[in-house]
């Protein structure tokens, strides 16, 4: 799954994950065998945004299927 903040909102915007740098975009593999569910590791993450609060759009985007989802971050997306 590659997750990416839009070209128009990447100078207000960015994402991180883990151990990973910020970024206006994250990979991430597939999940593990459902018998190996017991040994994942959780990670902190969330946004960075130049101001106070925003309607962040996120793209996901699995194989050729993309879909748009807007997060609300001090404030709430109409």
């Amino acid at each position: 799954v590659l997750v990416s903040v839009p070209l128009a909102w990447r100078g207000r915007a960015a994402i991180s994950w883990g151990d990973a740098r910020i970024a206006s975009a994250l990979l991430f593999p597939s999940c593990p065998p459902s018998s190996s569910l017991g040994n994942w590791n959780p990670y902190s993450g969330g946004f960075y945004l130049r101001s106070r609060a925003a309607c962040i759009p996120l793209v996901f985007r699995v194989g050729e299927r993309t879909a748009t989802v807007r997060f609300g971050v001090g404030k709430r997306c109409r």
